[in-house]
């Protein structure tokens, strides 16, 4: 009878503490890169862009996301191709942008300026700083089998894009400027790239379930050492 009293203390231990053991937990966390601001004109990439990689001592990687935070200023440009100055009224840009970070991840926003008067001097190309706008895209979820690439103690390096697309412009030019004043516009974009891991804590025993398999041990090792003692006469 002790020695199953023995073997039952061992069994109660071990189950309570599997019992109290907090059980997986899911969790995320978010990594962060700035973009220094540039015109886009054009399609440009700015290399080397790192984001820090998922440590997977955190736990298990389950998902991966990325997304853009753009911030755009627009910019009104004036051009005389005259020789001499003239002024002009109302002028207007509207510049739409799409920027784009790693793993597809894509905002649009437009881009805008207002002017209500200035002067444009011979051979003149001015750029006026207009309204400032931001817009924000989200990549779709990265595939399993590309976990590799964002999963280490380091960074990975990304890019990011932006397009400024055309765009209308317009204004009124002074007396004797037709032909001479041209209207354009651009815009700088900069912003933030993020990835985004998700993932799960491994189950780790509460206190309380430590002891308790402390307990189950111990009557595991007092079972053996009566199993081991030797018959009496």
């Amino acid at each position: 009878m002790m020695r199953r009293s023995l073997f039952g203390s061992l069994a109660a231990g071990l189950l309570a503490s599997l019992a109290f053991a907090t059980p997986s937990q899911a969790a995320s966390v978010t990594y962060y890169s700035a973009v220094v601001p540039q015109q886009s004109d054009f399609p440009f990439s700015v290399d080397n862009l790192t984001l820090q990689q998922f440590n997977p001592s955190l736990g298990t990687l389950t998902g991966v996301t990325l997304s853009v935070d753009a911030t755009v200023v627009g910019y009104i440009q004036v051009y005389n191709s005259g020789s001499q100055t003239y002024s002009f009224t109302n002028a207007t840009a509207s510049v739409p942008v799409t920027a784009t970070g790693p793993g597809g991840a894509t905002a649009s926003t437009v881009a805008t300026a207002t002017l209500a008067s200035g002067t444009a001097a011979p051979g003149f190309n001015a750029s006026y700083p207009g309204q400032t706008g931001s817009s924000t895209g989200t990549s779709p979820p990265v595939p399993l089998s590309d976990f590799g690439l964002y999963t280490g103690t380091g960074t990975f390096t990304g890019t990011f894009g932006s397009n400024a697309m055309g765009g209308t412009f317009g204004g009124t030019g002074g007396m004797g400027s037709a032909g001479k004043l041209f209207f354009g516009g651009t815009a700088t974009v900069g912003g933030t790239i993020d990835v985004t891991y998700t993932y799960t804590v491994a189950a780790v025993p509460e206190p309380n379930s430590m002891a308790l398999l402390g307990i189950g041990m111990a009557g595991f090792f007092a079972y053996r050492r009566l199993f081991k003692r030797p018959a009496t006469a």
